[in-house]
């Protein structure tokens, strides 16, 4: 669901294709099928910024494409935590995972030097990139693994569920409690105890 974001923005796109999925019956579709699991793709990009909610859309703040992304892929990994809180008991569940750094046409305009710190701001010491089947594995696991049957609401990397992020490096999650309690979005009251569903 998340793109990489170029000019000019699609300062909409959060809301519509991340919050919007709340207000339609996708709920009802997957449980009519007799439950279904959901692979949420987000990324270390997550860790560029939180979701802003006092401004989602940067009518108040410069746009930056890069908090934008990050933005994006923090809602990927909320979206599979308050998914599966929603919908679990209609056998329902969401994880989010990061695929890794996969060479694709995504990357087509962006720079080596812009790749690089951004590699760095993730806590990347590497120019690495996985094969598009290494970079798939994740989502197949999440997708097909016996042993994660009703499992939901959790962050992998590496095909390994994830923890907090260690600041400095580019694995886990940020912890987003305290940010996120109490705020509200079209009416949908946002209010995610931890990572975990």
């Amino acid at each position: 669901m998340g793109h990489v974001p170029l000019d000019p923005p699609d300062r909409g796109a959060l809301s519509c294709e991340r919050f919007g999925v709340f207000f339609t019956d996708v709920r009802a579709a997957f449980a009519a099928g007799g439950g279904a699991r959901v692979v949420s793709v987000s990324s270390a990009a997550h860790l560029f910024s939180d979701i802003v909610f006092e401004d989602i859309h940067y009518a108040d703040r410069p746009f930056d494409p890069w908090t934008a992304y990050g933005q994006s892929k923090t809602a990927n990994i909320l979206f599979a935590v308050e998914a599966t809180r929603r919908w679990k008991d209609y056998g329902i569940t969401v994880n989010a995972l990061m695929p890794g750094s996969i060479r694709t046409a995504l990357q087509r305009h962006v720079t080596e030097e812009t790749l690089d710190r951004l590699r760095k701001a993730t806590g990347s010491s590497t120019r690495n990139f996985k094969t598009t089947q290494q970079g798939a594995a994740t989502s197949v696991l999440l997708a097909t693994s016996p042993p994660l049957d009703g499992v939901g609401g959790r962050y992998f990397d590496d095909c390994n569920e994830v923890g907090p992020n260690t600041p400095g490096t580019r694995t886990g999650t940020r912890p987003r409690s305290a940010c996120l309690i109490g705020h509200s979005h079209g009416g949908m009251e946002v209010a995610v105890p931890n990572w975990r569903a």
